[in-house]
């Protein structure tokens, strides 16, 4: 005899949400004839009323509740929370002998597979059981519509299956929601996240001076940035295992501050930008790329997809592959090194291909909307068109034609990150959704720029798959709090990280509602080559097997051969034309154009291209990096027009001094003193004229050093690509001290004694003139 759903009591609302699992969904209900096929004894028809039902996060499979009396809507919603007394796994076949009947394969109520005999009563009802057990695409519909309707939980952990998403804590004033989202940005990139958990940090090697003087200011430094490295990969494998407990930054966050304290970067409590720390701790794992080893295996499968391939195309030289380090973990995921250059549409003179980007590429979010794109690729395609008219006219003496800007991509990276940098913290509402509206789920990179070098290659492979991305999720900020969304490639949902909560929004068009509601701007946005897995969320890649793409050569026309890769026609043109800014001893503050003015130290009797004798602190060495690893400059705010009072100068291509010293007064990097060769010569930065006592430094080829403390700013002047551009600013203290009538020497002498003190070297100055 068949056994039939008992009728129950209906739970409370919340009941049928938690526990086990959600409710199934019902699809079509009616009454049916139905007999279990025996091949034993007859057993007799039953008619029942019969409910067809999907579980929301099952949508490919249907199952079915039989009653005796038709339920009441309570009794079924009681019956739904339940999967226990179903048929389950249904397939339906046609029944030859029966117009209005057909078989039912399914698992019985006790899981031991069955076949039902079914039939109804007109063929209207046959046609509609039919469909309805047949139509995966029904289940489906109804399965995403239940799950619309159901209120977003939050959870600390969201997982189904083997697919893992977290939450990660953040005390009260610990404020570390801009370090959380980067973790989760880590985790939810997979080549990224990949490369974290099969690499080996290898520990720091003592040198012989280091292990006689027991260790020193550079090895503790270098200690703590590989401790660093090491625990974020901590943070990765803990984040892979659910029975790890909850999640906690706080490691993290005290290793970056232990290692930025001088300049109070990540000072526990303070806030941070989300994209400083991707872009600092990216740096940092470029500047650890000697201590960092990837698995023969995890090696072997990279160049099988061509992922540290970085090769130009025979005959092309105009830009250089040394930029791309085939052992850093940032060169590898977020390499694309996209190229500018300047080409007048007169006479059609070009100037020398710049690197504009290379790990993440920044976007000004009104330039973006200026160009009212309905797309992410066309709107990439079309933003140089919004920066054209800045770039003014064509520098050939005979010529006057307007300047454009060409862009070609020299590498597709899995990753692609871009930055959205906004001119307010509150923008419009309709801002935020004009510029949601134009995040397209997939980005062909072949299209949105010009492609040459080893992306040109990259087209011709299997019809391209190497240039299509998935966008895979964003950082957004709103009122001194950052957010994360991330999209789960398994269960197809969007998901959003709180800090702590993982919430489930579902759609894109509720995630684009959310935003606009909350007016979270977006930040960080990545995109990603689709992983061969079903769920790029899984965390167990370990030991995976990369299919290996087909070698084939193609022939790539080369791009017309221009003079080598060196000095900007920018900086040269402002060299040459522009009269350098003279010092006076009076008087230090001067007023400026709104252009820089760059001086070029190039004086052959005061070289700083070799490093003196002397033993005085005062030498600081600036001995650039190998070019493989050296930091592309941020041309776009290198070129900025100088603020009153500031100045550019630029260094020799082969200085290793500085010709200054620098010291950290205040909160200010500081010109201090201007060290001398052993028999008492200047050096081209204090004949110059230029570089004025206690100016501070703004930055250095774009790459803001004031926050720093003096050895790292040394060391990003060391990593900086050359030639060498560093950004100063008239200092204000000895401004003040020649307004209260002091000379320019008693103002020195003053801050020089006072340690920068402007109150303690007036003083200074009123006793020594008694």
């Amino acid at each position: 005899m068949m056994s039939d759903t008992p009728l129950a009591t209906s739970p409370p609302a919340s009941a049928a949400a938690i526990g086990h699992g959600l409710p199934a969904v019902e699809i079509f209900s009616g009454w049916m004839q139905i007999k279990t096929q025996s091949y034993v004894n007859v057993r007799p028809r039953h008619v029942r009323y019969s409910v067809l039902a999907v579980h929301p996060m099952k949508p490919t499979s249907i199952m079915m509740y039989t009653f005796k009396f038709q339920p009441s809507t309570d009794e079924l919603a009681a019956a739904l929370t339940s999967t226990k007394q179903t048929y389950s796994e249904l397939k339906f076949v046609p029944w030859d002998k029966r117009n209005c009947g057909f078989f039912l394969h399914a698992l019985d109520k006790e899981n031991r597979p069955c076949v039902l005999e079914v039939d109804v009563k007109t063929t209207e009802l046959f046609d509609s059981w039919a469909n309805n057990l047949t139509s995966e695409s029904v289940w489906r519909n109804v399965a995403a519509a239940a799950l619309e309707k159901l209120p977003k939980s939050n959870t600390e952990m969201w997982r189904k299956g083997a697919s893992i998403h977290r939450g990660l804590q953040n005390g009260t004033g610990e404020n570390n929601c801009f370090l959380n989202v980067i973790i989760q940005s880590f985790w939810h990139l997979v080549p990224l996240r990949r490369l974290l958990l099969d690499v080996t940090i290898k520990d720091l090697p003592a040198s012989d001076d280091d292990k006689a003087n027991g260790g020193g200011e550079t090895q503790d430094g270098a200690a703590a940035a590989t401790n660093v490295l090491k625990t974020l990969k901590a943070t990765m494998m803990s984040y892979e295992d659910p029975s790890s407990g909850s999640l906690h930054p706080k490691e993290l966050r005290q290793g970056l501050s232990l290692l930025y304290k001088t300049d109070q970067l990540f000072a526990e409590g303070s806030m941070a930008d989300a994209e400083e720390t991707l872009l600092t701790i990216l740096n940092l794992m470029h500047q650890q790329s000697d201590l960092i080893q990837l698995t023969e295996t995890e090696r072997a499968a990279l160049k099988r997809t061509r992922t540290v391939a970085s090769k130009s195309v025979d005959g092309y030289v105009e830009k250089p592959v040394a930029i791309f380090d085939p052992n850093s973990i940032p060169h590898i995921v977020f390499s694309h090194q996209i190229y500018d250059r300047n080409v007048c549409q007169s006479c059609h003179h070009a100037s020398s291909w710049e690197l504009c980007s290379n790990l993440v590429f920044s976007i000004y979010a009104t330039a973006a909307l200026s160009l009212q794109q309905t797309d992410m690729g066309s709107m990439l395609k079309h933003l140089p068109d919004a920066i054209n008219g800045d770039l003014g006219t064509c520098h050939v003496d005979t010529c006057n034609g307007k300047l454009a800007t060409e862009r070609v991509i020299h590498r597709f990276p899995p990753v692609f990150a871009m930055s959205l940098l906004w001119s307010s913290n509150s923008p419009p509402k309709e801002d935020i959704q004009a510029l949601l509206s134009t995040i397209s789920d997939t980005l062909d990179l072949s299209e949105a720029f010009q492609v040459d070098g080893e992306a040109a290659k990259m087209t011709q492979v299997m019809h391209g798959i190497r240039c299509q991305y998935r966008f895979k999720g964003f950082v957004c900020y709103y009122g001194k709090h950052y957010f994360a969304f991330f999209f789960s490639t398994a269960h197809q949902r969007w998901l959003l990280f709180d800090d702590n909560k993982v919430t489930d929004i579902g759609k894109w068009t509720a995630v684009v509602d959310h935003c606009v509601k909350g007016r979270y701007q977006p930040v960080l946005l990545f995109y990603e080559i689709p992983d061969a897995r079903k769920d790029s969320s899984i965390g167990l890649f370990r030991g995976e097997t990369v299919v290996a793409l087909p070698e084939e050569r193609t022939t790539t026309q080369a791009s017309p051969p221009s003079p080598p890769l060196g000095k900007s026609k920018l900086l040269a043109a402002l060299s040459s034309s522009a009269s350098p800014p003279l010092r006076s001893d009076t008087c230090v503050s001067t007023e400026r154009g709104p252009a820089p003015v760059v001086r070029t130290l190039q004086d052959a009797d005061k070289s700083l291209s070799f490093l003196p004798t002397s033993a005085s602190k005062l030498w600081q060495n600036i001995t650039a990096v190998n070019e493989a690893i050296a930091m592309p400059p941020r041309t776009n705010i290198m070129l900025k027009p100088a603020q009153p009072h500031e100045y550019d100068v630029e260094f020799p291509v082969d200085a290793v001094v500085l010709g200054l010293y620098l010291e950290k007064l205040d909160d200010d990097l500081c010109v201090t003193a201007f060290p001398r060769t052993p028999h008492g010569a200047m050096l081209e930065a204090e004949a110059s004229g230029v570089i004025g006592l206690f100016d501070t430094v703004v930055m250095a080829n774009g790459h803001p050093l004031g926050h720093y403390s003096v050895e790292r700013a040394l060391k990003m002047i060391q990593a900086q690509k050359r030639p060498l551009r560093i950004r100063f600013k008239q200092s204000q203290r000895v401004q003040t001290l020649l307004d209260m009538g002091f000379t320019i020497d008693q103002a020195l002498d003053g801050l020089r004694a006072a340690r920068g003190s402007i109150d303690a070297a007036a003083e200074h100055c009123f006793t020594s003139q008694t």
